[in-house]
Parts: C-alpha cells; structure tokens; sequence
C-alpha cells in the first residue's frame, strides 16, 4: 500500500491536537475471558461518529454478561468515566481489573457463562463488528471514491442480512468462506466471528476498501472479547464472465448473491445443458436493506447440484430409446 494513502487518511480525525500527542498514555487490559491483552489510548479519542469511551465501557458490559463478578468493575469505571477521571484514577481501575482477570483465570477459567454467551452472542458479534469498523474505516468517505455509472460502486450487506444468511447455510467447521468483493472486510470477520468454519477470506481489487481492510486485523478488541476464524462462499452482484467460473465449483458449493443467476423452475433443454444456470437449485432469501439503496433487496442460494444435468440426461436417452423402439 503507498504511503499516499496513509497521509490521505491523516490523523486529524482519530487523535489529539499535535500539541497532546506527546501527553497520550495507554491503558492496558487483561481479558478474563480469553487471556488476550488490548491497549487503550488515553486521552480517549472523540468524534462525531466515534467515541472510544463509550465503546471501552461497552466491551467492558459484554465481560459481565459472561463473568457476573466482573460486574463491581464495570460500575466502577462507569462512575470514572461519567466524573471525566483523569489517567492516574484509570490506570488503577485497570490495575485493579487486571488482577481480576488474571486471578480469574487462573482458578475460574471454567467459570465463564457459556450458556450466556449463547444468548448474547449476536449483540456480541455486532458489537465487535462496529468496533473493528470505527477503529479501521476513519475516513468512510474515501470509500465512495469510484467512477461514477460503473459497477464499482461501494455497498455494505447489513448485519441482518448476514445473520440469516447464515442460519440458512448452517455453516459448519468443514466449510470455507470466500467473500469476493469484500469491501472492507465486514462479511468475512462476521462469518468467521459467528461460525465454526475452518478460514474466512476475502478478496477486494479495490484501493481503498483493501487499506482499510488491512489496518483491521490490529484491532485488539475482537480477541479480548471473544473471536475466532472461519468459511462457505458469499458473492455480491458478480460480472456473467464468473459464470464460467462457477461451472468448475464442486456440488455443494452454495454462492449467496443479491443476483439471482437461475430461475428456480429453469427447464433444461440440450441448449443450456451445459450453462451454469443448470447445475445450480436457486432459492431465495427475505429481502434485506443495504447501504447502497434505500430499498430492501432480496438474496438469493445457488447451490451447486449436478445431479440436475444427470437426471435431465437420462431423461432425454429414455425418451430416445421410446421413440428408437
């Protein structure tokens, strides 16, 4: 990536006038959940559209719906941040929760809420999900830079619409995920937050979704609160040129897209016996809002089913033999 586009980004909206920088000090946690440390820049960061208080003091709430005797923590430092309490007042609540944390793991390891975590998972991966894009995208209007009238156009798939996409996958962890045109990375983290799939991957072409993309994985919350990696295959609209693509994908293989490819009652014929749309079982799923249009659009599961072709063949030699005899 050219350091063109680390200077574009600039710093103006994620730190401190020039003349604090040399003041900012760090917070350093412990997570009691999963071992894994996060630092945090002191004085916190505050924007229009990120407040990096409020997210600390949020993530810290999602440690106790897990591990309830973490709750005293979390009333303490809501008490500090609603008093503006300097550094030295934070530094040792976080002091004080790490030897909670550590303490905890090393008795109460086996004490966490699982059966909690199940009810809270999704409010968790939605939270870690908007954490990792306010830490990342701090300038969302670089993603709208694309040529007009062109299919380049930047859109984002919403939350909702992911969640059911993968209830309906029923995505396990002998499956993959490839999100082609990935954007900033949103689908693939959601999957592989949210599934037990073995890798997720993304593939973008464009230049600033790909440099936002990269600066996501050192957003240390994920991994503090609770995060894996997993996989199938997403692919928004996609050019026709992937249909020959699609041909050498092997039966099983289901691509979501807010294109339908195939007519579900497609009938074959011995002309479009060899054509995509004959290997692929078509349904669809509820309409969904997406960030570019205001209208819902509906998604569609094209599952990859030779057998289609086969029982069209046989069909076809039968009908011949009748006609032979």
């Amino acid at each position: 990536m050219s350091d063109s586009l680390w200077q574009d980004v600039g710093t103006k909206d994620v730190t401190p006038q020039k003349e604090n920088v040399l003041e900012k000090r760090f917070l350093n946690l412990v997570s009691p959940i999963t071992g894994s440390r996060v630092r945090i820049s002191f004085p916190f960061v505050m924007t229009k559209s990120y407040n990096a208080a409020g997210e600390l003091l949020s993530s810290i709430r999602f440690v106790v719906e897990l591990i309830p005797a973490f709750l005293e923590n979390l009333q303490e430092l809501n008490g500090l941040l609603e008093n503006s309490a300097g550094y030295d007042a934070l530094l040792r609540w976080s002091k004080q929760f790490n030897y909670d944390a550590e303490m905890f793991l090393k008795r109460d390891r086996n004490g966490v809420d699982y059966q909690s975590f199940q009810n809270t998972k999704e409010l968790l991966v939605e939270h870690i999900l908007q954490v990792v894009y306010n830490n990342s995208v701090v300038k969302p209007a670089k993603l709208n830079l694309y040529p007009p009238s062109t299919s380049s156009a930047y859109g984002e798939t919403s939350f909702q619409m992911v969640e059911e996409m993968i209830r309906y996958l029923n995505i396990t962890s002998n499956d993959s995920f490839l999100d082609l045109g990935s954007g900033v990375g949103q689908v693939v983290l959601h999957v592989a937050a949210a599934t037990q799939c073995r890798v997720s991957v993304g593939i973008e072409c464009r230049e600033w979704p790909i440099f936002f993309a990269r600066v996501m994985p050192i957003v240390h919350w994920p991994r503090f609160l609770f995060f894996r990696s997993g996989d199938e295959f997403h692919f928004p609209a996609l050019d026709e040129l992937l249909e020959e693509i699609f041909l050498t994908l092997n039966d099983g293989v289901r691509i979501v897209s807010s294109r339908k490819f195939a007519e579900p009652d497609q009938r074959l014929n011995a002309r479009n016996m060899n054509d995509f749309r004959a290997i692929v079982k078509v349904e669809s799923l509820g309409p969904a809002p997406v960030s570019w249009t205001s209208k819902p659009l509906p998604y569609f599961v094209h599952t990859i089913d030779r057998q289609k072709v086969a029982g069209a063949v046989l069909s076809s030699i039968s009908f011949q033999l009748i006609l032979a005899s």
